[in-house]
């Protein structure tokens, strides 16, 4: 839950999601051969998550009853288990395969908690800048603004127009808001930083290597060709199915990559681990350096996210202060006149 000295709240979430441990023991028991409606039975005696207990006890009783793997965990009745463990389940994959991928492929997503360890230097710097506001607004400028009304100063300029805004009737919206506005824009900011850095584009690829890495050699791509879909894979289901297809028709990997327009990275990899077939370390090695390049570019985003929040806080509250400075300025030099 903790990265490097920061709360991650992304693992807090997934540490409290109770439904991720009797997936889990469900995927074990279906790869170590145990028939799926038998391993429902175990999980729905076993599992003290009542939704997964519920949905796998009455996804037995559909299986036993004859119908298909799709119909059953379509359906609403078995909605207690996650999405991404109804997909797997309803494919037309064999038990054990399964069970490889129930057990041991945990895809990365790109959370929207994912910011979250970023955030603290900004949310102690806005509350503390709001404090301060919230005081200049409720007690000073109230007063300059009356003693430059009865002193016939006019308010204009910069000064003049925050002190009408920040003194009107609106004001408590604007105050109510302005914190909403700036969480917002700092979000944009994460977000585009994400895209800028390229954490976005190996979320993909990232998958997609941890998939194949689980799945026996000779499945991989009778396996890919399946679960090549948006869900699994929103930005490269499309040329993902089209080159397994080619490759389960018996195209080379290579040429098929480059007609479904896969990354030379992608089709470098697997190129590489067809050709050690016994072994998964290649896809492995693929997995850490694209994570390695995720972690990186969300890093670079916090750092922008952080960067941009001192720039805005500078400009909105610096506005503020120099406000209050020009306007005991103009009053003073009022009263010297």
């Amino acid at each position: 839950m903790f990265v490097g000295d920061k709360f991650n709240l992304d693992a807090l979430i997934q540490t409290l999601d109770t439904r991720d441990l009797p997936v889990f023991n469900l995927g074990i028991l279906l790869r170590d051969g145990t028939s799926l409606i038998q391993a429902l039975r175990q999980v729905a005696m076993n599992s003290q998550n009542r939704k997964i207990k519920t949905s796998a006890a009455r996804a037995a009783e559909l299986l036993a009853a004859g119908n298909s793997c799709a119909e059953v965990f379509a359906g609403s009745e078995t909605r207690g288990f996650p999405p991404h463990a109804r997909f797997i389940l309803a494919s037309p994959l064999e038990d054990q395969l399964k069970g490889h991928l129930l057990s041991s492929w945990q895809q990365r997503y790109p959370s929207a908690f994912a910011f979250s360890q970023h955030l603290y230097y900004p949310v102690q710097s806005i509350a503390m800048g709001f404090l301060c506001v919230l005081s200049l607004v409720t007690f000073v400028l109230p007063q300059f603004r009356e003693i430059m009304l009865g002193t016939g100063l006019p308010l204009n300029g910069i000064s003049g127009w925050i002190i009408d805004a920040l003194c009107g009737s609106e004001v408590l919206l604007i105050l109510f808001l302005a914190p909403v506005g700036i969480a917002a824009i700092l979000a944009m900011v994460f977000y585009a930083g994400k895209f800028l850095f390229g954490a976005y584009n190996s979320y993909d690829q990232l998958n997609l290597f941890r998939m194949l890495s689980q799945i026996p050699p000779a499945q991989r791509f009778r396996v890919l060709e399946i679960m090549a879909v948006p869900h699994n894979f929103p930005r490269l289901a499309k040329p993902l199915k089209a080159f397994a297809k080619a490759v389960n028709n018996g195209e080379s990997i290579v040429p098929a990559a480059e007609k479904s327009g896969l990354d030379g990275l992608t089709s470098w990899f697997l190129q590489l681990s067809a050709i050690d077939a016994g072994s998964s370390l290649i896809l492995e090695q693929g997995a850490i350096l694209l994570e390695t390049r995720v972690n990186c570019g969300l890093e670079r985003a916090g750092r922008l996210l952080e960067v941009s929040s001192v720039l805005l806080q500078g400009v909105l509250f610096g506005a503020i202060v120099f406000t209050v400075f020009q306007t005991m300025i103009n009053i003073m030099l009022g009263a010297i006149v």
